[in-house]
């Protein structure tokens, strides 16, 4: 679960959710995958990094995906962190930039 403008980002199930915490709209974003842990990262910009098994996909406040493209990862990380311009994950047994 993660702010991110006015609203909320949940994990449900197996989808993430956009809630609207102003007028409680909710809003379906795309699959999580079955497999790796649900991973919400709040960006400097507004925007979310969310995980999607080994692929981390950027999206805006509402939810929306983002062009700018995505991480991919070795594997599915369990944890990200944002430096500046880098992303760092958190992996099984290692760690990767």
């Amino acid at each position: 679960m993660s702010w991110c403008g006015e609203n909320i980002c949940l994990r449900i199930r197996r989808e993430y959710v956009i809630l609207n915490s102003t007028n409680g709209a909710l809003s379906e974003v795309f699959a999580s995958g079955r497999v790796a842990p649900p991973l919400v990262v709040s960006l400097p910009s507004g925007e979310l990094l969310l995980g999607k098994e080994n692929i981390g996909v950027f999206t805006d406040q509402n939810g929306k995906l983002l062009p700018e493209g995505r991480i991919c990862w070795s594997e599915a990380p369990t944890n990200i962190v944002i430096q500046k311009l880098y992303a760092i994950a958190m992996l099984l047994r290692f760690v990767e930039i």
